[in-house]
């Protein structure tokens, strides 16, 4: 989705912590920069990705940089498909001070040793994504299919090259639909798994338009998704102007409400577009005589 919005230029910052009521929450941060246009014909687009993630008692830490390109493929007047690739670098750390393992109760000391506490891996990516928005009609529609970690970097912070990360496969979309002069309603869908692993979350928002003055642009959305068999997902956002503000909270009921409590992650999320620079016309001055 590199390059898929309204504007210039579009900066993104995301945070996100889980779990605070079972371990010691699990961190996550990221931030991105994009920039559209960026050859004659309006085609090409690239961004800057920033990821950083800190989970449990042994600070497992990965941080993610990476760059992404995108080029548009103008189907007919309302539809683009978007072409994209990710390539970006990896960290991995973690910290075994404040791990238990079976040798401590045998008063056997630095018993677990591992070959490294930091390993570093290039990563890649790739995808698709269709956009429809006519510009005269009450209904837009957009889905898209990436594949991730394609080249399988290994994982290990031992010897074995046999343990790799397995690959990802993220399936999107969504619908717009406008109802009232008003309101509009957006159910989305998304599926990923990697490996045996997979997720389901399907649901959808209300965004209501507070404002029809042609110098502002007022939204307030409020949505209700369920990652299934896992958690239900309360989200509200709000547009003002350029700006995107929105918040989320994560209600567990899987198999860990004894742990959790019913509670889940708490995420906020900022989007900046900078809009596209206006030329202006040039008019002829028209020389005053007294």
């Amino acid at each position: 989705m590199t390059g898929a919005f309204e504007g210039s230029y579009r900066l993104t910052a995301i945070g996100r912590s889980q779990w605070r009521s079972v371990t010691i929450p699990y961190q996550t941060f990221g931030a991105s920069a994009e920039a559209r246009n960026l050859t004659e014909n309006k085609k090409a687009a690239a961004g800057l990705q920033f990821f950083y993630d800190q989970a449990g008692d042994s600070r497992f830490s990965t941080l993610h940089v990476n760059f992404s390109t995108s080029w548009k493929i103008s189907l007919d007047n309302n539809q683009d498909l978007y072409i994209g690739i990710q390539p970006g670098i990896a960290q991995r750390t973690l910290n075994y001070d404040d791990l238990v393992f079976e040798s401590d109760y045998l008063g056997i000391e630095n018993a677990e040793v591992f070959h490294t506490t930091s390993l570093t891996y290039l990563n890649l990516g790739a995808g698709l994504f269709w956009e429809y928005k006519p510009r005269r009609n009450k209904t837009q529609a957009n889905a898209g299919a990436s594949l991730f970690n394609i080249n399988r970097p290994e994982q290990s912070f031992f010897t074995n090259q046999d343990i790799r990360l397995d690959r990802r496969l993220l399936i999107h979309g969504s619908v717009t639909q406008q109802v009232t002069r008003r309101t509009w309603l957006i159910p989305h869908a998304m599926y990923a798994r990697q490996g045996t692993f997979q997720e389901l979350v399907v649901g959808g928002q209300v965004k209501y338009k507070l404002s029809f003055s042609p110098y502002e642009n007022k939204n307030f959305y409020a949505g209700l998704s369920t990652r299934v068999g896992d958690a239900a997902i309360v989200s509200v956002g709000m547009d003002i102007n350029d700006l995107y503000i929105g918040a989320s909270y994560d209600f567990n009921y899987s198999n860990l409400v004894p742990a959790s409590h019913f509670r889940g992650g708490l995420e906020f999320a900022l989007i900046y577009l900078i809009p596209e620079k206006q030329d202006r016309k040039q008019y002829k001055t028209c020389p005053l005589f007294m």
